[in-house]
């Protein structure tokens, strides 16, 4: 795993194994780790312990964390996505260009093409500053006219 996590990415690392959790199992003192991590801790231990405080679990087979399951998928997820996209670039429909900039006018992401183009005039800003004022709903006065 990456040397420098991220807050959200430490929040969903199992303290075992130092991965994104995989099927996440609670004990009752509420810490997590992975089904395969905790059985194998407690097989090597010969004894159900919380391996973080040492507070013995009664239960056999603890629950699954389902709201950290959860939160573990949409994080792997969106990851993927983030370098499936970094990766291979997004190309322009049009011009089967990579796109650089985004059209505050067309509300459309931009190749070199476009912008010398049809959106010679328009209002254009990069697709980070897009993206990141759409999410902050202030899409916008960062973003300047050509």
């Amino acid at each position: 795993m990456a040397s420098s996590l991220t807050a959200l990415e430490k929040d969903l690392t199992c303290a075992i194994c130092q991965e994104i959790y995989k099927e996440p199992l609670i004990l009752l003192c509420s810490h997590s780790f992975c089904r395969a991590c905790l059985k194998e801790n407690w097989r090597e231990r010969g004894a159900r312990e919380c391996p973080s405080c040492r507070k013995r679990s009664f239960l056999e087979n603890p629950p699954v964390n389902q709201a950290l399951k959860s939160a573990c998928e949409s994080f792997i997820q969106e990851r993927n996505c983030s370098l499936s996209a970094k990766s291979q670039g997004v190309l322009c429909a049009e011009h089967n260009e990579k796109v650089h900039l985004f059209c505050l006018d067309d509300h459309r992401l931009l190749c070199a093409s476009c912008v010398s183009q049809q959106h010679r005039n328009h209002n254009f800003c990069s697709i980070a500053r897009a993206a990141f004022d759409s999410w902050t709903g202030n899409l916008g006065p960062y973003c300047r006219n050509v």
